[in-house]
C-alpha cells in the first residue's frame, strides 16, 4: 500500500512539475517564488521558525521587517526549486552567471596538478548556481544530497541534481569515498545543525557544526574553497562567488573560517538563507 501511494503522489507532483514546466523559464521561476510565498503564508511551523531565528539573529528587526524576510526567504526558496526542477536549462543560464573571486583560478590550477578540490556552500542563493558556472567549464562536480523518503520521488530528484554534476551521493560515507578514491571536484552544503559536531560561531551565536569534510580536505591534501550561489534581486541571474580558498590547518579553524565567509553572505542578503533550518538548538 505504501508503494502505491507513494507512486500516485508522486505521479501528481510530477505532473504539476511537468505543467509548470511549460512555462517559459524565468516566467516559471518567476512562479515558483510566488506559490512558496503563499505556502509560507499558511505555514505555520516554518513561519514560527523563521522568525524565531531572526529574531535571536537579529533582535533590532522590528516584526514587520522579520515577515519580510521570511517571505524573501520563501520567494528564494521556490526560485531556486523551480530552478533545481529545471536543471537542463538552468545550466545553459550559467553561462551568463556573474563570476567574482579567486577561488576558481585556484580550482582551475588545483585540477591542472591533479589536486582534489573540495567546495563547500550553504543553503544560500541557490547553491547549484556553483555547479552550474563550473560545468560550463567542463568541471563536474560530484555532490552528497538528502535523500527523500519517496523513492520515486528521489530517483527524479537525484536525476536533476545530477544533470549539473556527477554522481550524486544518497549518503557520506561513499561521498567521501569518492573524494578519497576518484579526486576531483566535490561539492557539499555544511551549514546545518550536527548532532556531535564542533561548537563554533555563526552568526553571533554558538551552533554545532560538522567538520568532516575538513578533515578529509587535510587527509588529502585537498584544495577547500569557499563558494556561494547570490541571487540578483533585482536584475535577476546570479553572482557566483569564489572565496580564496581554506588553507588546510585544524578542522576547526577552517570550518570556522568558512562560518564567517557564509554568515558576511547571509548578513548582507538575510532573505536568501534557508532560515527554516534548525540552527540553533
Amino acid at each position: 500500500m505504501r508503494a502505491t501511494y507513494d507512486y500516485i503522489l508522486f505521479l501528481l507532483i510530477r505532473g504539476l512539475v511537468g505543467s509548470l514546466l511549460l512555462l517559459p523559464f524565468r516566467q516559471r521561476v518567476k512562479l515558483g517564488g510566488q506559490v512558496f510565498i503563499w505556502i509560507g503564508a499558511l505555514h505555520r511551523r516554518w513561519k514560527s521558525r523563521v522568525l524565531a531565528n531572526l529574531n535571536l539573529i537579529f533582535p533590532e528587526m522590528s516584526p514587520s521587517q522579520r515577515r519580510e524576510v521570511y517571505f524573501g526567504v520563501m520567494r528564494n526558496f521556490g526560485m531556486t526549486l523551480m530552478e533545481l526542477f529545471s536543471a537542463t536549462e538552468f545550466r545553459r543560464q550559467a553561462r551568463t552567471f556573474e563570476v567574482c573571486g579567486s577561488g576558481l583560478a585556484e580550482i582551475e590550477d588545483a585540477l591542472a596538478q591533479g589536486r582534489r578540490v573540495i567546495l563547500i556552500s550553504g543553503h544560500f542563493g541557490n547553491w547549484e548556481a556553483i555547479r552550474g558556472v563550473l560545468a560550463q567549464r567542463g568541471i563536474r562536480a560530484a555532490v552528497v544530497y538528502k535523500p527523500m523518503h519517496n523513492r520515486f520521488f528521489d530517483r527524479y530528484w537525484r536525476k536533476k541534481i545530477e544533470a549539473l554534476g556527477t554522481p550524486a551521493y544518497r549518503s557520506i560515507r561513499p561521498f567521501i569515498a569518492h573524494i578519497l578514491r576518484r579526486g576531483g571536484v566535490s561539492a557539499i552544503l555544511n551549514d546545518q545543525y550536527e548532532f556531535g559536531g564542533q561548537p563554533l560561531e555563526f552568526l553571533g551565536h554558538t551552533a554545532l557544526t560538522q567538520s568532516l569534510l575538513a578533515k578529509v580536505s587535510i587527509r588529502s591534501d585537498a584544495l577547500f574553497v569557499p563558494c556561494f550561489g547570490i541571487r540578483k534581486t533585482n536584475k535577476g541571474g546570479f553572482v557566483v562567488h569564489f572565496d580564496k580558498a581554506i588553507p588546510n590547518t585544524t578542522p576547526d579553524k577552517m570550518i570556522q573560517s568558512f562560518n564567517d565567509s557564509l554568515e558576511q553572505f547571509v548578513r548582507k542578503n538575510p532573505e536568501q538563507w534557508l532560515w527554516i533550518h534548525k540552527r540553533w538548538r
